[in-house]
């Protein structure tokens, strides 16, 4: 909220902001999806062990 002017909205503006979101469905399918993007992404950074290497330039030209 604080990026749109407002540092401490009180719990009515936000309920209403939240009830006008979640009345657009295209919106709440793109939140959903968002949401089981960022778990999927963290639950594949938590599981999966990837070791860097360092690779030189000249080996790829």
């Amino acid at each position: 909220m604080a990026q749109f002017g407002q540092l401490n909205p009180t719990d009515e503006e936000v309920e209403g902001i939240v009830a006008r979101v979640m009345s657009n469905q295209d919106e709440v399918k793109r939140l959903s999806e968002q949401v089981m993007s960022d778990k999927m992404l963290n639950l594949f950074k938590e599981k999966i062990n990837v070791k860097a290497k360092k690779s030189k330039l000249s080996r790829v030209y």
